[in-house]
């Protein structure tokens, strides 16, 4: 099935979802606009209707009116058209009350057959028991569903202790952003390595009577929760330089180790001895960042500085790239990764999987995500052309991607290294010290 959406759709309907769409990839929501609708009851299991059809729960919160429609009349009529003994009920939800949903539903004993999830939501569903083992299901896979083109940073992300817990819909890989109009005012090109990032961001950056008035680097170019800002920058600084936030075994904190505080060194440096910029950084105006306005040269980013530019400052696109992730000791990027689960209360885990295989299907995820305004999992949808070129890039920088640890609890315990980064951004704390005081913290929490 080809996608109905045209590229500048596609622009239109990202940057209508904005930081909403960043938050979603997290799985986390400060409020949404998301409509609700239900062609079931919410919270009812599967029944079977006359004998002979059997009904699948199907709930989905990464949508847009566009993707709506692309389900509604699409995607599941063609299921349903391959699958006659079958009949999908979809429910349409927003962010800022799913995972209350979600819980209410699986303690109540009526959790949905399939249901979406975001970044840090596997080694929760893991633990508590929600999500069905899908190993077996993707094992007997045919080949042109294709598990091994979902990029290897997605595969990682859904797998605990070698088991496969749902299949990825949505990548969002975080890489730099640069304004090449900067750049060649000073004759430079796009940085790949930590120390090429700094030359350029002290080349760059302006000031006038000792204040910063263009900053040649910015740790928060928008999108994501206040709290995560600045950590979310370091996860693109600390994977590069083969840092861990937990280990293997997540059993204790690692951010004392060599490369994690040689990564939190290399951004303290730039913030206060180099001064590229003020802590914190320019705010955004309305909803532009100060990469789109001129006023940044570089930053990190998933898509939305594309896709802002387009929408919101389409003189300035032009100026806009994004670049594949930097290089350390290795090259890699952070990878926000949203994926579907079959729920483990399901009466029917052999139609759950065909939905869900159906689903996440080459055609159907391209239409799916064309109409929402995702990038996807899959390598063989990199240069899908209802992307940009910039946004060819990021999908490309998927391909280098590291997920986040999948600890139950992950969000609590980021706590204390966001808090921890705040004051080393302020001169309050030594790196060295933000992280021993963060790994003491982290470990009395595991």
């Amino acid at each position: 099935m080809a996608p109905e959406v045209s590229r500048r759709q596609f622009v239109k309907l990202g940057a209508g979802a904005g930081a909403a769409a960043f938050l979603a990839a997290c799985g986390i929501n400060r409020g949404s606009d998301a409509t609700i609708s239900s062609t079931s009851t919410p919270g009812v299991a599967p029944s079977s209707v006359g004998g002979t059809t059997k009904e699948l729960s199907l709930w989905i919160v990464d949508h847009n009116p566009a993707a709506q429609a692309v389900l509604e009349e699409q995607v599941i009529p063609a299921f349903q058209d391959a699958n006659p003994g079958y009949r999908v009920n979809l429910r349409l939800t927003g962010w800022e009350r799913f995972a209350e949903e979600v819980t209410t539903a699986f303690t109540g004993g009526v959790g949905p057959d399939i249901y979406q999830g975001g970044a840090v939501w596997v080694g929760q569903q893991v633990d508590r028991g929600w999500a069905l083992p899908l190993s077996s299901y993707v094992d007997q896979a045919p080949s042109e569903w294709g598990w091994g083109d979902f990029v290897a940073g997605a595969q990682e992300d859904v797998t605990v202790d070698g088991e496969i817990y749902a299949i990825p819909y949505r990548v969002a890989p975080r890489t730099l952003w640069y304004r090449s109009d900067h750049l060649e005012e000073e004759g430079l090109t796009a940085p790949s390595s930590f120390e090429e990032l700094r030359e350029v961001a002290n080349a760059t950056v302006r000031r006038d009577g000792g204040q910063i008035t263009r900053q040649g680097f910015d740790t928060n170019l928008g999108g994501g929760p206040d709290w995560q800002a600045e950590m979310q920058t370091y996860w693109d600084f600390m994977h590069p330089a083969g840092g861990r936030f937990l280990s293997d075994d997540l059993s204790r904190c690692t951010l004392d180790e060599e490369p994690a505080v040689d990564a939190l060194e290399f951004l303290t440096n730039l913030v206060l001895e180099d001064q590229v910029m003020p802590y914190p950084s320019f705010e955004n105006q309305g909803e532009l960042s100060a990469l789109e306005l001129g006023l940044a040269t570089m930053g990190m980013s998933v898509e939305i500085p594309d896709i802002r530019a387009r929408q919101y400052a389409p003189e300035q696109v032009e100026f806009i790239h994004a670049a594949l992730p930097l290089t350390r000791e290795v090259q890699a990027a952070h990878l926000y990764v949203n994926k579907y689960f079959i729920g483990s209360q399901t009466q029917d885990p052999e139609g759950s999987w065909l939905l869900l295989q159906h689903l996440t299907a080459p055609d159907s995820l391209e239409a799916y995500s064309a109409a929402a305004g995702y990038l996807t999992p899959r390598s063989s949808l990199a240069e899908a052309e209802y992307l940009s070129d910039n946004l060819k890039t990021v999908a490309r920088a998927g391909e280098y991607g590291v997920p986040y640890p999948r600890h139950p609890n992950l969000l609590e315990l980021f706590r204390p290294f966001s808090e921890n980064l705040d004051r080393c951004f302020r001169g309050q704390l030594t790196p060295i010290e933000t992280m021993q005081e963060t790994v003491n913290a982290v470990n009395a929490l595991l």
